[in-house]
């Protein structure tokens, strides 16, 4: 299920599953939409000092509606590393940027 899913993904010790489902996730998923589930998980980015990880809207719909791939069986193959990237920097020179 889902909360198996959740709990080995919070584990502590790789052993066992964690005890219960984080809380951080309990917020995700009582999102009332995508997105304001996009929002809770930008501001629990950004809550970790990774505020310049930038992830696809679709990816953030599909884990909050649940959409997982499988590739293998226990390996959801939507959900890769390579589903998140480094935002560009905000305070970068604009003229760079511009067209002569």
């Amino acid at each position: 299920t889902v909360t198996t899913l959740i709990r080995n993904a919070a584990s502590n010790d790789d052993e066992r599953p964690a005890p219960n489902v984080p809380e951080s996730c309990q917020r995700f998923y009582k999102c009332e939409s995508a997105g304001m589930a996009d929002q809770e998980l930008t501001y629990q980015f950004q809550e970790r000092k990774l505020g310049d990880v930038s992830f696809a809207h679709g990816t953030v719909q599909q884990i909050w509606n649940g959409s997982y791939l499988y590739a293998s069986h226990g390996s959801p193959s939507n959900f890769s590393a390579f589903c998140f990237t480094q935002r560009a920097p905000l305070q970068q020179n604009q003229e760079a940027r511009g067209v002569t």
